[in-house]
């Protein structure tokens, strides 16, 4: 009796056929054709959900407001999140694997975006229209995978993975534990720290021009 329960409720899905008779069989629908039904309907829920949220009147995001981030995949996605939001600039001090930022950063230059970044890390975002500052160099590496960006000015987002005893820079650093739960960060459209996180890739980029102009 149970697998014709579960049987009836994969023919109400769409899951199977059945072929009459004085037994019932039951034909298993090709995973083609069931699994692009099964995103078009998905699809067109979300698409439906998301007009019905529309409708509704969202609460207004606090300026005062911080909200904490714990784990690598919660980081990365706050920090697409707030990519995605750019129409005028992003601003980026990043140490984390480009690949994580890429879609969005393409996404934003087709926008316009301009896009500026800085890095201790010896890393490249190729096919990317970005002014780039680094001031990677092997006497003076990174040890922490850290990312700040600030978007359109108006909001930002923080985080790296735990540094505990460790100093961030120099010639005796190790790398990091970088699993999902190593990291930490915060996100938030409070314009004092916007206006911090700002003012620090800001000046990260100025020191280490003066450093190489005067040696």
């Amino acid at each position: 009796p149970s697998v014709y329960s579960a049987l009836e409720s994969l023919l109400a899905k769409g899951c199977v056929t059945s072929i009459p008779g004085n037994t019932v069989e039951y034909r298993a629908v090709s995973p083609e054709i069931l699994f692009d039904e099964m995103s078009s309907s998905f699809a067109a829920s979300c698409q439906k959900a998301k007009k019905c949220l529309e409708s509704l009147k969202a609460p207004s995001f606090s300026n005062h407001e911080f909200s904490n981030i714990e784990g690598k995949e919660n980081l990365i996605r706050n920090v697409n999140r707030v990519i995605h939001l750019a129409q005028k600039e992003i601003i980026m001090n990043c140490t984390m694997s480009p690949d994580f930022f890429a879609e969005e950063l393409k996404l934003a230059e087709n926008r316009g975006v301009r896009i500026v970044l800085f890095t201790w890390a010896d890393i490249q975002f190729k096919d990317i229209k970005i002014e780039f500052y680094s001031g990677y160099s092997e006497n003076s590496q990174c040890a922490d995978e850290r990312i700040f960006v600030v978007s359109d000015f108006a909001h930002c987002v923080v985080g790296s993975n735990e540094r505990k005893d460790y100093i961030a820079h120099g010639k005796d650093t190790e790398k990091l534990p970088n699993g999902e739960k190593d990291f930490f960060g915060m996100i938030s459209d409070n314009r004092l720290m916007v206006n911090l996180v700002t003012e620090h890739i800001h000046f990260d980029i100025y020191l280490n021009r003066l450093k190489q102009k005067h040696k």
